[in-house]
């Protein structure tokens, strides 16, 4: 027996059980479900089509019955010549044929109606069937595992990254300061050995000897700018005394001084070879410390450049 058969022999039943007349005010001249057939949580709509005794007014109910199998959303009352067709809206939350609640409209009470909402479980079925269990892709669970592994295995290797690039920045920039000092002192003598001719020999030996003191500062780390030339020449003396050219140098710093202040005559050739005399003495000091702290690579940089 079809569906839609069972629920127009429901309402027809209901209307025989009721002898048509559902009380003494009212009598019921058809009815319709909209759809016939539906299911927990579907919006239907019932038309009851009424014709009442006189004097009988059906009106909109005030307020509506709210069992927990069934919500009532809306009830209308639309008269049609000397009858009223009576609209109900509603949702219901069980299965199975119940009775329609009472709806008090006005002069009259609606009731003694039947409806049967529909399972969609099959006649003879008791039994829920288990879930499926949940089906995975093909090459999920490889994914999975890779993406766990690279979620576990990433934060090790950026930190160890992390790390090898802090030191490598860490020995750049340390070697870039060790080196300032040098450099700034070969970019003072390449300056001074351009100087055109006539050269103020005053001038050239002040620049050459704070230059040479500027380097031995920053590179030894003490204040040879507050040293006079003998106590700079026995300063060189009592530690470097093992360089040759640092040795030469010292020496030359008291004829520095005739020339800044005794003005004494220096020929061009002469300040070349105190320019170079400076130069050396700045290479072989940066070998004697690249020595002591065992720098094969800086030690072979310098042999190169001088």
């Amino acid at each position: 027996m079809s569906r839609r058969l069972t629920a127009a022999i429901i309402v027809l039943a209901t209307m025989l059980a009721n002898g048509i007349w559902a009380d003494d005010t009212y009598e019921v001249e058809h009815m319709l479900l909209l759809p016939p057939t539906f299911y927990v949580g579907d919006l239907v709509e019932l038309r009851v089509r009424i014709s009442v005794k006189t004097g009988v007014i059906p009106t909109e109910p005030l307020e509506l019955p709210a069992p927990s199998w069934i919500h009532i959303r809306d009830v209308r009352v639309i008269p049609i010549s000397d009858d009223y067709d009576i609209r109900v809206s509603f949702s219901t939350y069980e299965t199975g044929i119940r009775e329609l609640p009472p709806i008090t409209m006005g002069d009259l009470v609606l009731g003694g109606i039947e409806i049967e909402t529909q399972s969609i479980v099959g006649n003879g079925v008791t039994k829920i069937e288990e879930a499926f269990e949940p089906s995975l892709l093909p090459g999920s669970r490889l994914l999975l595992t890779l993406s766990v592994g690279v979620m576990l295995i990433l934060p090790v290797v950026v930190w160890i990254v992390f790390v090898w690039l802090r030191r490598i920045m860490t020995k750049i920039f340390g070697l870039s300061r060790e080196r300032r000092p040098h450099r700034k002192l070969n970019h003072r003598l390449d300056e001074l050995k351009k100087l055109p001719s006539p050269v103020n020999n005053r001038e050239f030996y002040i620049s050459l000897a704070d230059g040479f003191r500027g380097y031995l500062s920053s590179r030894l780390g003490q204040g040879f700018g507050a040293l006079t030339s003998r106590e700079m020449q026995k300063t060189l003396l009592e530690n470097y005394s093992g360089i040759p050219s640092v040795r030469r140098i010292a020496g030359e710093l008291a004829g520095f001084d005739k020339a800044k202040f005794g003005r004494r005559k220096v020929s061009p050739n002469r300040r070349n070879q105190d320019i170079v005399a400076v130069r050396d003495a700045a290479v072989n000091l940066e070998l004697h410390i690249a020595a002591l702290r065992g720098d094969r690579k800086k030690r072979r940089r310098y042999r190169v450049d001088a």
